[in-house]
């Protein structure tokens, strides 16, 4: 096999003395071309890292020095066979700058140690491994080779210090802290100017996705740009204003250092001191995340672009229910004008109809008189107070008002009978009828009337009278026969003249009208129907409910209007307040002078002292 060395060219094995062989061999192969050959591999970088600081090699038996390095070096790279993948050059290995390490560990560059200064908090646990193993191979003190003290110390600081920035990297909770205080920019923008509002996704993205490393909740969203969705818009704003931040402040920020402490009281003093420190910085770093989100909010022109689009939205809607409700209300006015149209000629009509339902009843009622004058029972001009004139029946003024209260179809029926003595047994008949008399007892049946017309009325009748009509509508045909029926021992005449004598009473006490003087009778009844009967909250007019349990409880003859029952119950709560506070201030008073007997009591149960 050929062997060559850096800087020499390949040599190729003599001839054979048989030409012929030696021809035929070589004739298969090609003419040989001038190849440039680079050094690489793990061993040209040992050569070259000792090199560059200057390591003497290891004599070899030809007394030549040669960069395999000593003995315990080659143990080691064998021992590290294994990992010739995490070995292998990537470009700026051999390029590797040692790193200062001047002052305390805690304040050197962890990753630039472990020459990840480019990936950073970016970095994975399988990163910071194989990191380590690299600057293992290339910082153990065993792979200097012969070293003066000085140079030792040097390098095993060195080691231990890549050493110190491993175990704290490769410590989640450790490395938190180291990340939450690395190098960072914390600076917000300002919220932009008008004109500056064209570079805000240049000026703002950036920050955002610089400030993402820190927000516990992932993945994080980004800040889009102008064609976004105001949905998505709106959920990133959202999301920065309820984030939250892992960022740290206790790696090398503490206040106080806990060494200095001279006893355990101070130390503990320290601590307190330190944790409300690191959280006061928590709440400033938490406070600057919504600071960016609402200073980005304020100048994101799509939140301007949205807000406009809303405000013509609304003003659209607005101007949309503008008309609809003047709409509504022209086709309102319009359907009461029709209403009211309608109602105007219903109401004509039905004066027209009644006018003329009149006029026809007194055709009938005039024909029907000038036929009971025809037949001589009724003289219009002097009408006969008694039945019997000269042994012959008559109808008094009474008895024709009784008879023209039949239906105009029954007047004109008897109007139409021309045979004298039939019309008047006719008309005879039905007076009778109307009377409730039989043809002989009509003189007996009048003076039950009578009799019935002044018996006095007691409650328990008044009281079944007025359920009666309440009960029975004015509509229902026989109304009155109806309420006669429920209040036993009275006539249907003698419900409707207790009725219009009632009725007489409320008008003449409408007519006079309350006195301006409450009684007390009065203010009871008042007081017992604002507060229990009739509290705040009943369903109807309340104040006329009062007004009708007022006049039937304190047995008044007039009805207070709503109005001055209104200002008497404002008249009532104001002496109760009144007489609240006169009790109040008594009770005040009173407290005040056993406080003032207790005071006074007190020195003498005091031992006396002496005054010097």
């Amino acid at each position: 096999m050929a062997t060559f060395t850096y800087g020499e060219s390949i040599v190729v094995p003599a001839a054979d003395n048989d030409a012929k062989t030696s021809a035929e061999a070589l004739e298969p192969l090609t003419e040989l071309i001038r190849v440039e050959v680079q050094a690489v591999g793990r061993w040209f970088e040992q050569y070259s890292h000792r090199h560059l600081i200057s390591v003497p090699f290891a004599p070899t038996t030809d007394g030549h020095a040669t960069g395999k390095g000593t003995a315990s070096d080659r143990n080691v790279d064998d021992d590290n066979d294994s990992d010739d993948d995490d070995e292998e050059d990537d470009g700026s290995s051999s390029n590797q700058a040692y790193v200062n390490i001047t002052g305390e560990w805690k304040d050197q560059d962890h990753y630039a140690l472990l020459g990840l200064q480019d990936k950073r908090w970016k970095a994975t646990q399988d990163d910071i491994k194989r990191a380590y193993r690299k600057m293992v191979l290339k910082h153990h003190p065993d792979k200097k080779g012969e070293m003066s003290a000085a140079e030792m110390k040097k390098t095993e600081e060195y080691f231990g210090r890549i050493q110190k920035a491993y175990e704290l990297l490769s410590n989640e909770q450790t490395r938190r802290l180291y990340d939450s205080v690395d190098e960072f920019d914390d600076d917000i923008p300002d919220i932009l100017s008008p004109k500056e509002r064209s570079s805000f996704f240049d000026i703002y993205g950036p920050v955002f996705d610089r400030n993402a490393k820190y927000i516990v909740e992932q993945p994080v969203p980004l800040l889009g740009n102008q064609s976004t969705s105001y949905k998505e818009v709106s959920a990133f704003y959202d999301f920065w204003n309820k984030c939250t931040s892992w960022r740290e402040f206790g790696f090398n920020d503490d206040e106080y250092n806990l060494d200095d402490a001279e006893c355990r009281e101070e130390k503990r003093w320290m601590e307190r001191q330190n944790r409300n420190a690191r959280k006061r910085k928590k709440k400033l770093e938490i406070a600057r995340l919504r600071r960016l989100a609402s200073n980005a909010y304020a100048c994101d022109p799509r939140i301007k672009k949205e807000l406009l689009r809303q405000r013509k939205e609304k003003e659209a809607a607005k101007l949309a229910r503008a008309q609809k409700r003047q709409q509504e209300e022209q086709e309102k006015e319009r359907l009461r004008k029709e209403a009211e149209e309608k109602k105007r000629q219903e109401e004509e009509e039905a004066r027209s109809n009644e006018k003329k339902a009149k006029e026809q009843a007194k055709k009938v009622r005039r024909a029907f008189t000038k036929a009971c004058r025809r037949v001589a029972i009724y003289d219009t001009e002097n009408p006969s107070s008694t039945r019997n004139v000269n042994g012959n029946r008559v109808l008094t003024f009474t008895d024709m008002d009784t008879l023209k209260q039949l239906p105009n179809a029954r007047l004109i029926e008897l109007t139409h009978i021309e045979d004298d003595s039939e019309f008047k047994s006719v008309v005879f008949c039905s007076l009778d009828k109307l009377n409730g008399e039989d043809n002989g007892s009509s003189e007996s049946s009048k003076a039950l009337a009578d009799e019935d017309n002044s018996r006095v009325w007691t409650d328990e009748e008044q009281n079944l009278l007025e359920a009666a009509i309440r009960s029975i509508p004015k509509t229902e045909s026989k109304r009155w026969e109806k309420i006669a029926e429920r209040v036993p021992g009275r006539t249907t005449k003698a419900c409707i003249a207790r009725i219009k004598e009632c009725m007489a009473k409320v008008k003449q006490a409408q007519t006079v009208g309350p006195p301006g003087k409450w009684t007390e009778e009065e203010e009871a009844v008042l007081t017992k129907a604002a507060s229990r009967i009739y509290p705040p909250g009943t369903q109807g007019d309340r104040w006329e409910l009062i007004a009708g349990y007022l006049q039937t409880h304190a047995h008044t003859a007039w009805r207070r209007p709503a109005k001055q029952i209104i200002a008497k119950v404002n008249a009532l709560k104001n002496v109760g307040a009144e007489l609240q506070k006169k009790q109040a201030d008594t009770d005040d008073f009173q407290k005040f002078e056993q406080k003032k007997k207790r005071n006074r009591a007190r020195p003498d149960e005091m031992a006396p002292t002496t005054i010097i």
